[in-house]
């Protein structure tokens, strides 16, 4: 009977280590990466109105893999990845070119906060150190929410419904490039810091006089990253 659950336990075992070696095999160059750091965005522009942005910050969540055990040698420094974004901005002042008899910059209230989900393709430039330096390219879809917008004119001129205004926009096409370095901290863990340039057409959405416009809204963003490698 000790015998059979001797057995039984050394089976077991066996199984979890090749259950665990399979694990590793299919997990092998995949990671997950989180970061955040501070944004500045542009002012947004158009004929209706010009929107000033206070300094924000933003956060990022993305899962990678690395095409290390690909057969081509150019091939082998890339890695793709899929991820999520967010940032977070308060709106400092608005100047309504078309009010009457209006031309000037008014302290405003309310925040804008850009989402996106793109797909990003990384070259790291492959080294002997610790240290890797990368440039990328992320492609997708992004929108924006208006939250709380408003100003004295607005308020007073147009008033409510309309202001203080919450609007979210359709998803339009975003991009961002960026470059960084990945600093190695063990097998499994990467430190790093990065610089990205945002574009996120129809961003913002700004009602005066009964219009609405969609002006850009880029910004820059600098980032620390932690990541974990499968």
């Amino acid at each position: 009977m000790k015998k059979i659950a001797l057995f039984s336990i050394l089976a077991v075992l066996a199984s979890l280590s090749t259950t665990s070696t399979v694990k590793a095999q299919l997990l092998k160059n995949f990671y997950v990466s989180i970061g955040g750091g501070a944004n500045i965005r542009e002012q947004a522009n158009d004929v209706e109105a010009m929107a000033i942005f206070d300094p924000g910050v933003i956060g990022r969540i993305a899962v990678g893999y690395r095409f290390e055990d690909v057969p081509v040698s150019w091939v082998k420094n890339f890695s793709a990845e899929l991820e999520y974004s967010k940032q977070f901005n308060k709106i400092d002042r608005l100047w309504l070119h078309p009010m009457p008899r209006i031309d000037t910059v008014e302290n405003a209230s309310g925040f804008i906060d850009i989402e996106a989900i793109q797909l990003v393709l990384r070259y790291e430039f492959k080294s002997d150190g610790p240290v890797t330096p990368f440039i990328g390219l992320g492609l997708g879809i992004g929108r924006s929410y208006l939250r709380d917008l408003g100003c004295y004119t607005l308020s007073r001129v147009v008033g409510p419904p309309s202001y203080p205004l919450n609007f979210v926009t359709p998803f339009s096409f975003a991009i961002s490039p960026r470059f960084g370095f990945n600093y190695k901290v063990s097998d499994n863990f990467d430190l790093g810091i990065a610089a990205r340039y945002h574009n996120a057409p129809n961003g913002v959405l700004v009602m005066a006089g009964g219009q609405q416009t969609n002006p850009n809204v880029d910004a820059w963003s600098s980032e620390l990253d932690l990541t974990y490698n499968f």
